[in-house]
């Protein structure tokens, strides 16, 4: 049951809906835009794309970068939630965040100690399986 109430899937399941619907709306208006055009300016948005895909993005329309720009923003955003969600970290009393593996052996004892002693969150998913269990 492990995996199934952990971080990073927890992680990934808050994403789903978000990268979901961002991608769903992103393709969703190219394919809405691009329909929408003449033949002639089907052909241009054709040719930007073989000029992204053999390197001469020198030669793209400003508009197009800027499009480019926030979809690597947003790329790097989901990177940075990610890693932050997934990292383990321990305040120190000076406010500092820091890794397990920084701390001396007996701190890190005793925050190993703390982290068994803490009450268990009880997620959603824990709440159901009790639910399912009981009723059989």
């Amino acid at each position: 049951m492990s995996i199934l109430s952990s971080v990073a899937l927890g992680w990934f399941g808050r994403r789903i809906g978000d990268w979901g619907g961002w991608i769903a709306a992103f393709v969703g208006t190219l394919v809405a835009i691009y329909s929408q055009l003449d033949p002639g300016g089907q052909h241009a948005v054709m040719e930007s794309v073989k000029q992204i895909a053999t390197g001469r993005w020198r030669e793209i329309p400003l508009g197009q970068l800027v499009t480019v720009f926030g979809v690597v923003s947003l790329v790097w955003s989901q990177r940075k939630s990610y890693k932050a969600t997934t990292t383990p970290q321990i305040v120190t009393p000076q406010g500092d965040k820091v890794e397990l593996k920084e701390l001396t052996p007996a701190a890190q004892r005793d925050v190993t100690a703390t982290a068994e002693r803490a009450p268990k969150s009880t997620t959603v998913l824990d709440m159901l399986l009790e639910k399912l269990n009981r009723n059989r």
